[in-house]
């Protein structure tokens, strides 16, 4: 089984369960690496909607001398990462800061644009769609934004890189096969060949509304396709979901053919096998 979790949260942002609860949790599961990935948002920009509990600049040392300390525990490789929101206006500081936080991980994400939320209810969805005049719009607009942050060359991996699919069960909103919508998640991929980026493959989206992986296995076939490296995250917000699906994930990875799994140390690229 995959015994690496590269996305969990702790009570640092919006977790329920202290660093080292999680990783306590992480032993007893089988665990053998961990990242500790907590939300972190650039100081320069108002808070967002969801965001309110995220690290700051004023914690973030804290934060990451919690995670070294708890390197003890035995049986799992503890590793110091962030999940930072990509604000356009906020690059430089954001690329600034992550440079010089000496973490392992840095996993880039969008929840937001215009400042509406992508996925925190599903009537700030419709709100954000509203404000782009049509899905088609909301959508373009999104892959454009993570085009962005890949861009940048900030991160190492792209979090739940469909996220905006998270509403849309039973293609409720589009229709993930539409030429545009196919467009625009190529387009994104392009670039993460490109920059060398890795994919997330992260299985909270199991427990979303949507019901199934981020992203889709159309998707993650393409990554294959394109020799885009995955990684793995259960987005773990408490201790009872952290490694979650993990045996979903690896019969979708072996039925797509990946043999490996990608986790960064040292904002080093690694490899665990899928067994």
């Amino acid at each position: 089984m995959i015994c690496i979790d590269s996305h969990s949260h702790s009570t640092f942002s919006d977790g329920n369960n202290s660093i080292n609860e999680m990783v306590e949790a992480a032993r007893r599961k089988g665990l053998n690496i961990m990242a500790l990935t907590d939300h972190f948002q650039c100081p320069i920009v108002d808070r967002i909607v969801g965001f309110e509990k995220a690290l700051t600049i004023n914690n973030l040392k804290k934060y990451l001398r919690v995670i070294e300390a708890a390197k003890v525990i035995r049986g799992v490789k503890v590793l110091k990462g962030l999940e930072v929101e990509y604000i356009s206006k906020a690059e430089e500081e954001i690329t600034e800061i992550v440079k010089k936080a000496n973490i392992d991980f840095a996993l880039g994400c969008v929840h937001t644009l215009k400042g509406l939320a992508v996925d925190y209810t599903e009537e700030e969805f419709k709100k954000n769609m509203l404000s782009h005049g049509s899905m088609k719009g909301f959508y373009i607009g999104y892959y454009e934004q993570l085009s962005s942050a890949i861009r940048s060359g900030i991160f190492d991996s792209v979090a739940h890189l469909d996220l905006i699919k998270i509403f849309n069960k039973e293609n409720k909103y589009f229709d993930e096969k539409e030429e545009e919508y196919v467009n625009a998640v190529e387009g994104c991929l392009d670039t993460i060949k490109k920059k060398s980026v890795c994919v997330e493959l992260n299985t909270s989206g199991f427990d979303k509304p949507v019901g199934v992986q981020y992203p889709s296995k159309w998707i993650i076939e393409r990554c294959f396709t394109a020799g885009i490296d995955l990684t793995i995250g259960s987005d773990a917000h408490n201790t009872k979901s952290l490694g979650n699906h993990r045996v979903e994930a690896e019969k979708l990875l072996k039925d797509v053919g990946f043999s490996r799994i990608a986790y960064f140390e040292n904002r080093k690229k690694k490899y665990e096998e899928v067994k």
